[in-house]
């Protein structure tokens, strides 16, 4: 299997730039226009900062960057993988991300060698994010730092009044769903052509 590198083509920032670089807490999400159809969705990628007087109570967003993904054959686990490299590209530790994948939350805790593992789905995005990972000093033996850099499991695509029940803080309700609606502008912004739509079609036919 060919190894991709890892990439972002185009990459916007909303609410206030000066966010980056960023410590602390931050929520990503990634997402793709068609799901049933890989080879005409696009996908986005994104990660969401609060305010340094946010609590959990209250979020007030400092800034988010979201960026589109420039692959042909793409999902939304590989744009969550994505947003952890968007994270490590524009931040210091140590960084505590909130995820609502539970697959890539649950991957980069069991390791280096399990992500990066050539029978992985996402070995070849999985290992640029451990790259840089280990330029941050963030892993030892192969395994993550979670002082210095820490993926966390949290609600996806819930109520407020379903997450609060589950014992969710305010703040990451909020940062993700400002995530999730990053990584779809993201995702959005990437117009599939015409001649695109036709080509991809003659090959299904």
């Amino acid at each position: 299997r060919r190894q991709r590198q890892m990439c972002i083509r185009d990459r916007w920032c909303y609410r206030d730039p000066h966010t980056f670089p960023f410590s602390g807490l931050c929520a990503i999400d990634g997402s793709c226009t068609d799901p049933d159809k890989k080879l005409l969705s696009r996908a986005g990628a994104a990660v969401a900062v609060p305010t340094a007087k946010s609590t959990d109570d209250i979020c007030i967003l400092s800034g988010m960057l979201y960026a589109t993904i420039p692959y042909a054959d793409v999902d939304s686990q590989v744009a969550e993988i994505l947003a952890i490299a968007l994270v490590l590209d524009n931040g210091l530790c140590p960084i505590v991300v909130l995820s609502d994948c539970l697959n890539v939350v649950t991957d980069i805790h069991l390791g280096k060698a399990i992500c990066c593992d050539y029978s992985h789905p996402y070995f070849d995005h999985w290992i640029e994010v451990w790259r840089k990972l280990e330029d941050h000093g963030a892993v030892t033996h192969g395994r993550l730092v979670t002082s210095l850099f820490d993926v966390r499991k949290t609600a996806a695509h819930e109520t407020w009044e379903t997450a609060k029940s589950r014992g969710t803080p305010h703040r990451d309700w909020q940062l993700n769903r400002w995530a999730d609606k990053g990584a779809k502008w993201a995702a959005a912004a990437q117009d599939v052509t015409d001649a695109t739509t036709v080509r991809v079609n003659g090959v299904l036919a």
